[in-house]
């Protein structure tokens, strides 16, 4: 297995896991192309840890390659090759991956050898025997007229709606097409040069294309034919191809692995287990699992068997069984049981993977008939656009087809574009003619011509969005994930073009020519000046930094990316936060990620700040600050803060653009006013809690110990340190209180591990410390627990009680010869050594010999077993016998005084372990990895790594950036139709995908919910009536100050009185602070009336009045005694 830094790819491993990240750290990739596509390909590669990853391009860079490769400098433009001035920066990237132009020289320059296991991966029968034009020039205008430009995506003689029914075209101004304006546009560069052909002489080389597992093409530099001959060579050499270009407006992705590829986990989902308390003898067995815990599955998976008492046949089967879902907690097993013996008890039911081999055609095959192999129809990302892949799909085939028979790819020149479709219709015609091949029923010229006439260009929303896409399917080399259902993935962001009839797209020499070839100069001027705040500088925050930068968002004077972030970079931010390196960990991320993102365009205006946004900033975001922004930006992982921004944007009125990620899913929300509903109304499931009884006694997954060892991590090196030091700092005070608590068992056991933890002054005595732990935890308490609930015990149905989900335990005694205990002894004796103060100590001979002399208090006391919150535990175990209070007196009595005695103490010797998951020198993750697997032990389940000891305890979120780079591309698409004030909520999209199995979704933004009447409130129980009719969360009630609470309610009633209701308020708030209220006692309830509002605040909420404006709710009812129902009410501060 390849070489990696675990720390620095953490959140990745949560995502491939330790086997295929070890493939993917042999891997050798070959790009070619370093435009925008390639450029994105390579950084996301190359972040995610491959051996190595050679870049290929040897055309000079151009000026509008600024628009989308953010590695190319300007001084670079006319000097230098792609390839090689994009290598320097790539190679900072990761320090693990070997990145290299490919035809320099090389002294690791070997051929992967044919029994390498990503090569045996991509031909089954072996491992089972072993057991685009040269420079894309500026757009040029076509000179198409008016009618026919309109018709364009109403597809022109197609019979598809009406320009007014879908969506308009621009206009488009007249250009020149003289031969003068060709050396402009950089025509001389137009022909394949000789320099072109040795290069396609390189890529075909056998030698070339062994020394690689895959090969990705974003570049056609001569013709589709030659790609064919290479994809065929790498079929021949079982090496991967994948083929992808970002044509303008539109892209595509296409994969071959091989005739005989093996996939080995297709969704890269966790194994689920669930508890079996039911199977029948039948020819297809019926399998019931716990009621307390629904199971998940599917139709189709797979599953395998274990612990299953009775009918253990199934233990043993070697083959994994194929079930079908009945219902939420029984399955159909595809097995005949009849002939096995009868269930009796317990059993786990565990999802499994099953390898599928998958056979691929090669291009030629596809680009002709691409649903021979798959699903039968192509990927539809949007349903609204049915039959869009389709149409795309054969557009391809035109624009290739140019591209062969002309040299290059189409200009958007009128001729050139017609010609493109025409290309079109006589491919379709061809196909129709041949048996099973592919066609459409009718060519859509608008989308053909709006893929031809920016085909030689390329943007970063869609360089991003494919840079992230086909680096995923690089990965599925690996044999992790499915590859692209049917080969092929098309996509168009034709719904973001500009609707205006005239635009000035003649280039400028500028880094952002392509872009005006598509939006034209005037957009360009647009996009400069907006005022953006980005919230977040983590992940999506670089990669929406490095676009905003290529795109010249607010890259002028009169623009401004505000950007905060009140974290600092760490070590495994570099996997994925691109903008950072080694040299900036412990920097903040805002500042760092602005400084970066300049060096990809100086004109970048940005301003950092390192502030939460909640209400405690909202001194620095203001009414000045949100009200100068044109909209906001979300790149935060948390609810908490999401709910606050949304909030924000609702009351400033403001557009917001949110995204997040998870592993290979994303989503994207587009969030307008007055159009949209807002992230705050989609709740998202609460995070499922483990019942603190199943933690304390009856764990039955792996994920439980791991949670309990994190708890007891807190309570020894966190807690009860920080209970030592407030006795210390108060010893009196600290006495009076435990005191007058009164004692239990609990609090005993915890006062004396208080007063164990402060006798402590050697590093010995920290060993005897950690086997006293560990004999409580691992051996005394799990006796306790037998003790009221004996193996054979009954519930109180008669049942066994230990059944189900609950799992018989058995102690563990102490064995220095055992490395599991002696790895809980270490970290847990030097974990408590560093909290005292006291010299540390990792001799492994020295702790074991220690651990052996130490004695343990065996009559301890051991905590009371708690069963509160299961009802059936708690019946069975009875009233606990408790002490009587004079014997726990007594005892604490004893305690306090041997606290009383510590004098060789500090409060400032003390000092609580602060839980950190990243530090693998700190014993943190160890502790808590040996203390989940020994209590694993104990109840006899599969112990678990260490890694993901880390990933749970740590709650760390798997993350890849590749899934990063497609979700912000597809977001910056949103933020460009929003700059260009599209008005409809047809106009605009959500998003939600899965690289991982390659789903792409896109729909239509919800509208806002409206408030109504309704009869009886679920809530209120009472009649509610909405005051305005169907108001919406976007509505407020504007009233202007200063006035008292009972002017105050005057107006509210007014407003009502408009509506033509009557109402009285009888209540006023701030947030959860109340200003005024019906039920107040007569005399603060006058007070109250005779308050300004402006007065209350800085009483009740206790600073000054420093804002514009305040939002305030109030409850009030009418004549009849129903609630109304009001917007938030927006108080101008008088």
């Amino acid at each position: 297995m390849g070489d990696y830094d675990e720390n620095l790819v953490s959140r990745q491993l949560g995502v491939y896991g330790k086997e295929t990240m070890g493939k993917l750290a042999n891997m050798r990739v070959l790009i070619v192309g370093m435009r925008g596509l390639g450029a994105e390909v390579a950084k996301n590669l190359i972040l995610a840890g491959p051996k190595r990853v050679d870049i290929y391009d040897p055309h000079k860079a151009h000026i509008r390659d600024l628009s989308s490769n953010f590695y190319i400098s300007e001084r670079s433009v006319l000097r230098r090759r792609r390839d090689i001035a994009s290598l320097k920066r790539l190679a900072e990237l990761n320090s693990y991956v070997k990145v290299r132009v490919l035809d320099e020289d090389e002294e690791d320059d070997s051929e992967i050898d044919s029994d390498d296991d990503l090569i045996r991966q991509s031909d089954e029968d072996s491992e089972e025997e072993s057991g685009s034009g040269d420079e894309n020039e500026a757009s040029e205008e076509s000179d198409a007229d008016s009618k026919e430009e309109s018709q364009e995506l109403s597809g022109g003689e197609s019979d598809k709606e009406s320009e007014e029914e879908k969506f308009e075209e621009e206009k488009s101004e007249e250009a020149d097409e003289a031969e003068g304006e060709a050396s402009e546009a950089g025509e001389g560069e137009e022909e394949a040069s000789e320099e072109d052909s040795e290069e396609e002489n390189i890529l075909l080389q056998e030698e070339t294309i062994l020394k690689y597992h895959v090969i990705v093409v974003t570049e056609i530099f001569e013709n589709i034919e030659v790609m064919m001959e290479l994809n065929e060579k790498c079929r021949d050499l079982k090496r991967g191809f994948i083929l992808a270009q970002s044509l303008g407006a539109y892209g595509y992705c296409f994969v071959d692995f091989g005739e005989k590829f093996k996939c080995l986990d297709r969704t890269g989902e966790e194994s689920k287990s669930y508890n079996i308390v039911g199977i029948t003898k039948a020819k297809k067995a019926e399998l019931t699992v716990y009621k307390g815990k629904p199971h998940d599955f599917g139709d189709g998976d797979h599953v395998k068997f274990s612990e299953v008492k009775g009918m253990e046949e199934l233990n043993e089967l070697e083959e994994p069984v194929k079930i079908r879902v009945i219902d939420k907690y029984t399955i159909e097993l595809d097995l005949d049981t009849r002939d096995f013996e009868d269930y009796e008890i317990d059993g786990i039911i565990s999802s499994v993977n099953v390898p599928e081999k998958i056979e691929f055609q090669n291009l030629r095959d596809s680009l002709n008939n691409p649903l021979k192999v798959g699903q039968g129809f192509f990927t539809q990302v949007d349903l609204a656009n049915f039959g869009r892949a389709e149409q795309l799909h054969i557009g391809l085939q035109a624009i290739l087809g140019y591209q062969l028979k002309n040299g290059r790819l189409p200009k958007n020149k009128r001729k050139e574009v017609h010609e493109v479709v025409k290309l079109s219709q006589e491919a379709n015609k061809a196909l129709k003619k041949l048996n099973g091949a592919f066609s459409v029923d009718k060519i859509d010229a608008g989308v053909v011509k709006l893929m031809a006439k920016f085909a030689r260009n390329q943007i970063t929303p869609m360089t991003s969005m494919f840079g992230g896409i086909v680096c995923q399917e690089v990965v599925k080399f690996t044999g992790k994930f499915a590859p692209l259902e049917g080969q092929w993935l098309h996509y168009d962001m034709f719904s973001a073009l500009p609707r205006k009839h005239k635009l000035n797209r003649k280039h400028a020499n500028s880094r952002y020519d392509d872009q005006i070839a598509i939006f034209g100069r005037e957009f360009q001027k647009e996009i400069e000046k907006q005022k953006t705040f980005l919230v977040g500088a983590g992940a999506l925050g670089c990669e929406l930094l490095k676009c905003f930068a290529l795109m010249g968002l607010g890259c002028s004077n009169k623009g401004l990316v505000a950007v905060t972030d009140n974290d600092h970079i760490e070590l495994s931010n570099l996997n994925r936060q691109f903008l950072f390196r080694n040299r900036h960990i412990g920097k903040a991320k805002s500042t760092t990620a602005c400084k970066e993102a300049t060096k990809i365009n100086k004109d970048l205006n940005t301003k950092p700040y390192s502030n939460l946004v909640s209400p405690d900033t909202e001194n620095i975001f203001n009414d000045k600050f949100w009200e100068s922004q044109n909209y906001i930006v979300n790149a935060v992982d948390n609810r908490k803060a999401r709910l606050y921004i949304d909030s924000k944007c609702v009351w400033y009125k403001r557009a917001l653009f949110d995204s997040g990620t998870l592993g290979t899913k994303a989503n994207t929300q587009v969030v307008l006013p007055d159009l949209t509903e807002c992230y705050g109304d989609h709740q998202d499931p609460e995070e499922e809690s483990i019942p603190m009884c199943t933690l304390r006694n009856f764990p039955n997954q792996i994920e439980h110990c791991i949670e309990w060892a994190r708890n007891r991590f807190g309570e020894l090196f966190t807690d009860k340190p920080t209970n030592l030091r407030s006795f210390l700092t108060d010893r009196e005070g600290y006495i009076e209180k435990i005191k007058k608590d009164g004692f239990d068992s609990n609090t005993l056991k915890d006062l004396k591990t208080i007063k164990d933890i402060g006798e402590l002054s050697t590093f010995e005595e920290c060993v005897g410390f950690a086997k006293q732990k560990f004999y409580e935890d691992y051996e005394l308490q799990v006796n306790k627990l037998i003790e009221l609930f004996p193996e054979d015990h009954k519930d109180s149905t008669g049942a066994p009680f230990w059944s189900g989900p609950k799992r018989f335990p058995e102690p563990i005694p102490f064995d220095a010869e055992d490395e599991l205990h002696l790895d809980y002894i270490i970290a847990c004796a030097n974990l408590i050594a560093e909290t005292l103060g006291i010299d540390q100590n990792e001799d492994k001979d020295d702790i074991a010999r220690m651990a052996e002399e130490a004695e343990v208090e065996e009559d301890a006391f051991a905590a009371e077993i708690d069963v509160e919150g299961d009802e059936e535990a708690k019946k069975a175990a009875g009233k606990p016998e408790k002490k009587k209070p004079e014997e726990s007196k007594e005892q604490a009595d004893e305690i306090i005084e041997d606290l009383e005695e510590l004098e060789d103490k500090e409060a400032d010797d003390i000092n609580p372990a602060e839980f950190e998951k990243d530090d693998d020198t700190n014993f943190h993750i160890d502790f808590i990895h040996a203390a989940a697997n020994l209590r694993a032990r104990n109840y006899k389940m599969e112990e678990c790594d260490h890694f993901r000891s880390k990933m749970i305890a740590g709650k760390i979120i798997p993350a890849i950036a590749t899934t990063t780079a497609t979700i912000v591309g597809i977001l910056c698409i949103e933020i460009l139709k929003y700059i260009q004030k599209f008005k409809k909520i047809s106009d605009y999209r959500n998003t939600y995908l899965n690289t991982g199995i390659g789903t792409y979704l896109q729909n239509e933004p919800g509208e806002p919910k409206k408030t109504v009447d309704v009869e009886e409130d679920p809530i209120m129980l009472t009649a509610v009536k909405a005051c305005p009719p169907n108001w919406t969360i976007w509505d407020t009630i504007e009233i202007e100050g200063p006035l008292t609470v009972k002017n105050f309610n005057k107006e509210i009633a007014k407003v009502a009185k408009k509506h033509k209701m009557k109402v009285e308020v009888d209540m006023v708030a701030y947030g959860e602070k109340q200003f005024y209220s019906d039920t107040y006692k007569s005399d603060k309830k006058k007070e109250r009336l005779e308050q300004t509002i402006e007065e209350l605040y800085e009483q009740v909420i206790g600073k000054d009045l420093d804002q514009k404006a305040i939002r305030l709710e109030v409850s009030a009812a009418n004549s009849d005694g129903d609630c109304v129902s009001m917007p938030a009410i927006k108080y101008i501060v008088g």
